[in-house]
């Protein structure tokens, strides 16, 4: 028996089917492939920093050199450990896989953020930059 008939049809994809809107990327619109913000990503790619498709994704343009650099160093601050988490990551056997470690890293960031209070500024000034 033909699976195709025990099932069905098959479709042949989703040609036609909106699964969501968005302005921040495309795919395959104006003959292009992906696009961020209308700038191909294979152009991103080539001559832009992962610093500054972020910016680009979260502003909606690519930075100014001082943007850029103000930008870069928030992100230096976020990606800190908390020593106390670094002291436990350090712990941690060196036969230890990279997943465990980073998902127990991940763990404890995420249990130490929630007794502290409030997030960080960075974590929503970003994200809250847009109005």
């Amino acid at each position: 028996m033909d699976v195709t008939q025990a099932q069905g049809p098959v479709s042949e994809g989703l040609a036609g089917i909106v699964a969501g809107t968005t302005k921040i990327s495309s795919v395959g619109e104006k003959e292009l492939g992906l696009t961020y913000r209308g700038y191909d990503i294979g152009d991103l790619s080539r001559h832009a920093s992962f610093e500054e498709v972020a910016f680009l994704l979260i502003e909606g343009r690519l930075p100014t050199p001082q943007e850029f650099a103000a930008f870069r160093g928030e992100l230096a601050v976020a990606r800190a450990w908390p020593a106390p988490i670094a002291g436990s990551l350090e712990q941690i056997p060196a036969v230890a896989s990279a997943m465990d470690v980073l998902r127990t890293g991940a763990s404890m960031l995420g249990a130490s953020t929630r007794s502290r209070g409030p997030a960080p500024p960075f974590a929503c000034s970003a994200p809250c930059r847009r109005s």
